[in-house]
C-alpha cells in the first residue's frame, strides 16, 4: 500500500544519498571467469525500518474503520528510498567488531557481489563457492537485518540472470564465458517532461 504524502513530503528537508552507478555492476556480472550467477530481490524491506515514534503521527491516514499511523517506514515518504538504500549499504558493508569482516560488495578472482537498492546479485566461479558465500556471508547478514527475499524474483545457481527493476530501459550483454547471457534492466526512469524531471530530482 502506498499513500500520497505530498503535504509532508513538501515540508520535509530533502536528503541526498548517492545512487550507485550501473557500469561496475554490469562489468562484474559479465566477467568471463564467472560460471554461475544469482539474483535476489527484496520483499517489503521498508517495513524493517522503524519510524521514530514521536514522529509517527505524521504518517497518519483515515480509513472507514478509524485513523491509523505507521510504526514502520511506509512507502511514499520522500526520505524512504534514501533511508533504505543506506540500510542496505550498512548491512552489506564492513563489520568492525567483534568479529571483523570485510564488506561483501566487490569483486575478487572467485566471486563478485553487488547490491543496488533492494536488488542483490552475484557471480561465482563454481557451485561450491556460491554455496559458501550465500551460507557463510549473505544469508546471515540478511537474517541479522531482518530482511527477507521475494522467492518469485530470486534465483540461485543459474548460468544466466535477468534483473527486472524498471521496464523502461534494457541492456543485453553477452558473456564471453560459458555462453552466459545477462539481461540487465537499468534503474533509470524515462523522464518524459521537465515537470517529471523536477518531481523526481526533488523527491
Amino acid at each position: 500500500m502506498v499513500h500520497i504524502y505530498c503535504p509532508i513530503n513538501h515540508a520535509t528537508i530533502k536528503r541526498n544519498y548517492p545512487m550507485k552507478r550501473t557500469e561496475p555492476i554490469i562489468n562484474a556480472m559479465s566477467t568471463s571467469r564467472f560460471k554461475l550467477h544469482w539474483w535476489a530481490d527484496g520483499a517489503n524491506g521498508y517495513w524493517v525500518i522503524p519510524i521514530y515514534q514521536p514522529h509517527s503521527y505524521k504518517t497518519a491516514f483515515t480509513s472507514i474503520l478509524r485513523q491509523f499511523a505507521y510504526l514502520q517506514m511506509g512507502q511514499g515518504l520522500t526520505g524512504a528510498p534514501h533511508t533504505y538504500a543506506q540500510l542496505k549499504d550498512l548491512v552489506m558493508g564492513p563489520i568492525p567488531e567483534l568479529r571483523r569482516e570485510r564488506p561483501l560488495a566487490g569483486e575478487t578472482k572467485v566471486f563478485a557481489f553487488m547490491t543496488i537498492y533492494d536488488n542483490d546479485m552475484g557471480a561465482t566461479s563454481s557451485f561450491q563457492r556460491q554455496m559458501n558465500f550465500l551460507h557463510d556471508h549473505y544469508f546471515p547478514r540478511m537474517h541479522w537485518a531482518k530482511l527477507v527475499l521475494n522467492p518469485a524474483k530470486s534465483h540461485f545457481f543459474v548460468p544466466k540472470i535477468e534483473m527486472l527493476v524498471s521496464p523502461t530501459w534494457r541492456v543485453r550483454l553477452l558473456g564471453t564465458g560459458a555462453g552466459a547471457t545477462l539481461t540487465f534492466v537499468a534503474l533509470w526512469l524515462v523522464l518524459v517532461s521537465a515537470a517529471a524531471a523536477a518531481v523526481i530530482l526533488h523527491a
